[in-house]
């Protein structure tokens, strides 16, 4: 699984326009082949910093979604951001549950 995450921090002025802007792209992103999760995070330390987070069956899947129109538009809303945006694209080989919680606990 592949993790593509963007943070994107604008001033004050700018963050209605950058929520309009990045709302609209999850739907499409849910929906793309290989996408099993899209989410749109605020920071509740900074108010006017974002974070959208997709993850990505396959590499293949990321690799059509970054050559879509739908990523044009988040693009589009990086550019409104008052500094160089924090963009990851990390490779998850496993994934744990609420079970290992209690795995935990145990050792």
């Amino acid at each position: 699984m592949i993790v593509f995450s963007v943070r994107i921090i604008v001033d004050s002025k700018r963050r209605q326009a950058l929520i309009a802007s990045l709302l609209p792209l999850l739907e499409p992103m849910r929906v793309a082949p290989g996408c099993t999760a899209c989410r749109l995070y605020a920071d509740f330390e900074n108010a006017n910093a974002f974070c959208i987070v997709g993850e990505w069956a396959h590499p293949a899947d990321l690799d059509r979604y970054l050559r879509s129109g739908v990523y044009e538009v988040l693009l589009g809303a990086i550019e409104l951001g008052t500094c160089r945006p924090e963009v990851h694209f990390d490779t998850v080989k496993s994934r744990s549950g609420i079970e290992a919680f209690g795995l935990m606990r145990e050792t």
